[in-house]
């Protein structure tokens, strides 16, 4: 699906992105293992920077890549390290769609565009955990000081307008 990496569709500041309200989302750290499971049990889709400024034909991600990174990823959890997160970030926040034209690119300098969505896709995010001294918890989509980036967040949106 990814042979050929066609460009997203061009727009203008004019048009309005997706709104969301709100997202059902769970976070998971899977093993690569069940990562490769899932992306097979999705089927066909394509993987794209969430919220990106790209040079054209960056925008997308193939599922390869994908799925190498997050194999290095796991590969230094397992050895006991903490991976730094701006190693995965661009990966690891990043949006799956079944179609390319739920998503646009705007220009923006230097021949670059930003990618919005103007359709519902799976959003992917890095998830930062924190533990709560006071709960004795771990605490997920905490972004505060403590935190530290273990697995991913899915969303999906569920409640979304396009405003004018």
């Amino acid at each position: 699906m990814n042979e050929a990496r066609e460009l997203l569709r061009l727009s203008d500041v004019t048009e309005v992105p997706l709104q969301a309200s709100k997202w059902l989302q769970v976070q998971a750290l899977l093993d690569d293992s069940e990562m490769d499971l899932l992306f097979q049990a999705l089927g066909d889709f394509y993987l794209f920077r969430a919220g990106a400024i790209c040079l054209p034909g960056e925008e997308e991600i193939s599922k390869e890549e994908f799925l190498d990174k997050y194999r290095s990823y796991i590969a230094q959890l397992k050895k006991g390290e903490l991976p730094e997160e701006n190693a995965y970030r661009a990966y690891f926040s990043s949006i799956l769609s079944v179609a390319k034209d739920h998503l646009f690119q705007i220009p923006v300098n230097g021949g670059r565009a930003l990618i919005r969505l103007s359709r519902p896709v799976i959003q992917l995010q890095l998830c930062r955990i924190a533990y709560s001294e006071i709960d004795g918890k771990f605490y997920p989509m905490v972004f505060g000081q403590g935190s530290f980036f273990l697995g991913i967040a899915i969303f999906l949106s569920s409640a979304f307008s396009r405003c004018h």
